[in-house]
């Protein structure tokens, strides 16, 4: 019987021994938690789109934490419920910031624009316009294979005529499909604007 305890007794020890060294190793080593970008990272709505110009939610929420921008407002999905309840975790006055929504400025659709040859290849925009501007009558226009669509991260674009259309209601105007046209047919402006040009042909 003492042959089989003494194997038993050595792992047992051998696990005790490794439990208190983690301990140990995980109080040591332990990263300080900052609660300022605890409190700013629970009030943006982890989209991680990357219009507020850093590297997601977090990039965001780190850069108010540290002091590096003061800018509460920049958060488009959000929107101005995200910029008071930052606002009020970093003790500081919310900026007002102005909805802003997707606007296409092309209006070349099936019917008004047709293709000037045949593309074969990888089925989307930015592939397509590395071959003669991707083959449509205007050099200028909507390509349609939606890259801007599929880029969207709230579902607010869907293709229509060979041309993207814009939800309102979903639209938060975080700029992502703007980013995506190669063409840069997609504007992100404030809501309401009337002065919108919907054509981007320089000729």
């Amino acid at each position: 019987m003492s042959s089989i305890w003494i194997p038993i007794l050595i792992i047992g020890g051998i696990g005790l021994l490794a439990g208190v060294g983690l301990s140990v190793a995980s109080a040591v080593m332990a990263v300080p938690v900052n609660e300022t970008f605890e409190k700013v990272r629970g009030c943006l709505p982890g989209a991680n789109c990357g219009a507020c110009g850093y590297s997601g939610c977090d990039g965001y929420a780190q850069a108010l934490a540290d002091g590096a921008t003061d800018k509460t407002a920049l958060c488009a999905p959000g929107g101005a419920a995200a910029a008071e309840a930052v606002a009020a975790a970093l003790g500081v006055e919310a900026a007002a910031e102005q909805p802003k929504i997707a606007q296409l400025r092309c209006q070349g659709d099936c019917e008004k624009t047709g293709r000037t040859m045949r593309y074969v290849g990888l089925q989307t925009c930015r592939a397509a316009n590395q071959i003669f501007g991707g083959g449509k009558s205007c050099a200028y226009g909507c390509l349609g294979y939606g890259d801007c669509v599929a880029a969207c991260p709230f579902g607010a674009l869907s293709l229509q005529e060979g041309l993207p259309q814009v939800n309102g209601e979903r639209c938060t105007g975080c700029g992502v499909c703007a980013a995506a046209c190669p063409k840069e047919l997609l504007a992100v402006l404030p809501r309401g604007e009337a002065r919108v040009v919907r054509c981007r042909n320089h000729d």
